[in-house]
């Protein structure tokens, strides 16, 4: 479910710019599973509620970040931040398989 708090012209505005695809994961939005809204960067952290903040997401990949920023790589040891669909570009990030 959409936050109640974001007009309906911001939320037109980043469904339309992911082209109804969860912008994490890719999934389609016509695939019978709850989209959000997600603060890329989390209000807890600072995150404004502004069109480049927002990304249109899936319930499961929404879930899965929460309010993080990043994760710990269990291999270096090394704190990575986590993917940013306003600024990273997504195949450089994931590949299908």
């Amino acid at each position: 479910m959409l936050s109640p708090y974001i007009s309906t012209d911001l939320r037109r505005l980043f469904i339309k710019r992911a082209d109804c695809l969860c912008e994490y994961c890719l999934f389609s939005d016509t695939d019978s599973i709850d989209f959000q809204l997600d603060h890329i960067i989390s209000v807890k952290h600072g995150g404004t509620t502004t069109a480049e903040n927002l990304a249109y997401s899936c319930i499961f990949c929404n879930l899965q970040k929460g309010t993080d920023l990043g994760s710990i790589n269990w291999q270096t040891g090394e704190l990575v931040r986590f993917f940013n669909p306003r600024r990273d570009f997504w195949g450089d990030h994931f590949r299908f398989r």
